[in-house]
């Protein structure tokens, strides 16, 4: 079945610089996002998943810059670049929030204080929606009701402040939904609540994807809301890509060391009692990223002068299957 692209991310370099030097926070980064697909952007903390998102946005900070790479939007057999845009340009404000959403880690420093979660909603449907005889606030009401919000018509008059974490949560993604949006990004979406209310959030997220006809990002480090939720899986380390497989692939036959370090240290819940499995070494300094491999200081396969040296190229394991590792540089090629 052929796959329709939503989202293509082609060779992305996203670089910071402070005093301290250069950040490669994302570092030649390619990825598809298909059409009704969830898809998960996993890695320890620092390997730029959250950077990725803020580039599809167009929202990095200040300091922060696409030095270069394409990120292209598709949509009804248009296609618009990303990355050709202006962050704060007509064009792409008409994208972020209405075409392509987002929830944040933490709501309680995403809404505004000042303002009730109403209010906010409200401001998005009305900035967005083209439709003028929509009611803006019954349009909030109702999204806040689609998220299981109790007594909605009284939390919408309610300050951030007053409201749970889980609550708070429900409320950012009747926002982050509230103009339909064609792609939404869950930046740790569980982050910020405790096991019972993740279990929640995670259902009502996919329950939206199916009612709404959404593509999904999820990013996380959490192994286990991954393989809960996503399609495809992303294993991302230093702003670079290591391995790409569908969510059964990836946990029935990880290939590269990275992915299988990230299982095995995973507590087990059943079976034998095993002792936990860290992965060893440190993450590199981001200032000081080494040749080759950016792994290879960690890795157990490491093999001299080869992954200290040179950037491993993409194997094709299968058709839905890619890893960039040395280790499986001599198998049978299979191309997409």
């Amino acid at each position: 079945m052929d796959k329709n692209t939503v989202l293509e991310i082609s060779d992305l370099h996203t670089h910071f610089k402070s005093k301290e030097g250069t950040v490669r926070a994302v570092d030649g980064l390619s990825l598809s996002l298909y059409e009704d697909e969830v898809l998960g952007i996993v890695g320890e903390s620092g390997c730029g998943k959250s950077v990725t998102a803020q580039s599809i946005l167009n929202i990095l900070p200040k300091n922060g810059k696409i030095v270069s790479g394409q990120i292209t939007y598709f949509n009804k057999g248009q296609s618009q670049e990303i990355t050709s845009l202006l962050p704060e340009s007509k064009e792409m404000r008409s994208i972020r929030g209405k075409e392509i959403s987002m929830i944040f880690q933490e709501p309680m420093t995403s809404f505004s204080p000042v303002h009730t979660i109403g209010n906010q909603i409200v401001e998005v449907v009305e900035l967005h929606r083209d439709d003028a005889t929509i009611d803006a606030r019954a349009q909030a009401i109702n999204m806040l009701e689609l998220t299981g919000m109790p007594n909605a018509s009284e939390i919408i008059d309610a300050y951030p402040h007053n409201l749970s974490g889980g609550m708070r949560q429900r409320a950012m993604i009747a926002m982050a939904l509230s103009c339909h949006p064609k792609i939404l990004i869950a930046d740790e979406p569980t982050t910020a609540v405790d096991v019972t209310i993740q279990a929640q959030v995670l259902s009502l997220m996919l329950d939206m994807r199916n009612e709404l006809n959404m593509s999904v990002i999820i990013i996380t480090h959490d192994l286990g809301v991954v393989a809960e939720t996503t399609d495809r899986v992303a294993v991302m380390y230093l702003g670079k890509v290591m391995e790409i497989a569908t969510v059964y692939e990836l946990f029935d036959s990880p290939k590269h060391p990275y992915t299988q370090a990230l299982i095995n240290s995973v507590p087990k819940t059943s079976g034998e009692i095993t002792k936990l499995v860290p992965i060893t070494g440190t993450v590199p300094n981001p200032y000081n990223i080494p040749a080759g491999c950016p792994f290879h200081t960690r890795c157990p396969d490491f093999i001299p002068g080869v992954c200290d040296e040179e950037s491993p190229i993409k194997t094709n394991i299968s058709a839905d299957h890619q890893v960039w590792c040395f280790k499986h540089a001599d198998e049978k090629k299979q191309e997409n």
